[in-house]
């Protein structure tokens, strides 16, 4: 982890992502949920002020809200108000989550990226968005459970929705930075204090990926921590050498690290497949496109093509960087017929197969149902 996201970290919570204490790899049995203790700090351009220790540490108080509607099949849109909860009980369902840049849209307050805005730049299709976390039919928020089967996930994530923040249901809650502060903290121990795991993907000897699941209706928001959960579950993995991740839904995050030759090349194509498998499978879908987190900056490198009318398959197209082109021409193992100027521009300016002179496309995976 940089030394400048460690200090984000400690800012949040006074320690490492690595020394949190509270941070149970394989789930948690402590019942109760708990916003994180304030500690001193100082104001950061990638951190939000701190709380006062009377908005971080009150008890959960019973909300006066009326039970939430779902109005589609979106969990981001419930018809509910937010002015009816008391400032105790609107501090303790705050959370930062990823939103899909359509829902965000539609859900209003995208319109730009200002110091009072509910939304901050994630990904090219993802934003981080200011909500509340809503129980559906009425049900107080959970305390994490132990490790279920996919069905009690399912049954989990269905209980939940989360309502979309904006400046005006934001008004007189505090500084805006402040709420993103809670946010912040109360994902982290949301997804710690969970039953938040990986499993290895590995069809074949040179493909394998890691999917973290729970029955967190958060772990696909998890990327907004990816360092500090790679560095606690998988310290194993170089961080410069960069990170490939898809966060398809809200139950589901996926990971591999950037490696070379054909194990890179099949590495995208299992992420990228496994990833549309997942979001079209199911009801709390995020983006199913591939991400690139390299030197603290995150690229989109996928794109979803819809089929026409009278097609069946959905096209999953790739377009790695620059940097991804490099490592596969560099891998071992990459043979030279195929690789050979792979990502190259071509010298000849006039070539019909390349006018742009951005070089060929990258490789696209076969075709999901």
């Amino acid at each position: 982890m940089s030394a400048r996201r460690n200090n984000w970290f400690k800012r949040l919570f006074g320690d490492s992502a690595s020394d949190s204490s509270s941070a149970r790899p394989q789930g948690s049995s402590d019942d109760s949920f708990s916003t994180p203790t304030p500690s001193p700090s100082s104001s950061s351009p990638e951190s939000p002020e701190e709380p006062t220790p009377t908005e971080a540490e009150v008890e959960p108080v019973p909300a006066r809200a009326s039970t939430p509607v779902n109005v589609n099949s979106s969990p981001y849109l419930t018809v509910f108000d937010p002015s009816t909860l008391e400032d105790a009980d609107f501090y303790r369902r705050m959370r930062v989550t990823l939103q899909p840049l359509e829902i965000a849209e539609a859900s209003g307050g995208t319109a730009d990226f200002g110091p009072h805005a509910p939304v901050r730049p994630f990904s090219a299709d993802t934003l981080i968005r200011l909500t509340l976390d809503m129980p559906r039919d009425g049900a107080e928020p959970t305390p994490p459970q132990p490790r279920q089967a996919a069905t009690g996930r399912d049954r989990k994530v269905s209980m939940h929705a989360t309502f979309p923040l904006n400046e005006q249901t934001m008004a007189d809650r505090g500084p805006v930075e402040d709420l993103y502060r809670m946010g912040y903290r109360n994902l982290w121990q949301e997804l710690i204090d969970s039953d938040l795991h990986f499993n290895e993907i590995s069809p074949g000897p040179k493909e394998k990926v890691w999917a973290f699941e729970g029955t967190s209706p958060y772990i696909g928001s998890a990327p907004i921590f990816l360092e500090e959960l790679i560095e606690k579950f998988l310290p194993q993995i170089d961080m410069d050498s960069g990170v490939l991740f898809t966060m398809p839904s809200t139950g589901q995050m996926l990971v591999r690290d950037v490696t070379a030759g054909m194990e890179l090349f099949h590495t995208i194509g299992l992420l990228a497949t496994a990833s549309a498998d997942e979001y079209f499978k199911s009801p709390d879908k995020i983006s199913p496109r591939l991400h690139l987190w390299h030197e603290g900056q995150i690229e989109t490198i996928s794109d979803i093509k819809m089929p026409e009318p009278g097609e069946q398959q959905t096209e999953i197209q790739i377009k790695p960087t620059a940097y991804l082109m490099t490592q596969m021409n560099e891998g071992p193992d990459a043979p030279e017929d195929w690789m050979k100027g792979f990502g190259s521009p071509s010298d000849d300016p006039d070539d019909p197969d390349d006018p742009d002179d951005n070089g060929p496309d990258g490789p696209t995976p076969p075709p999901v149902a």
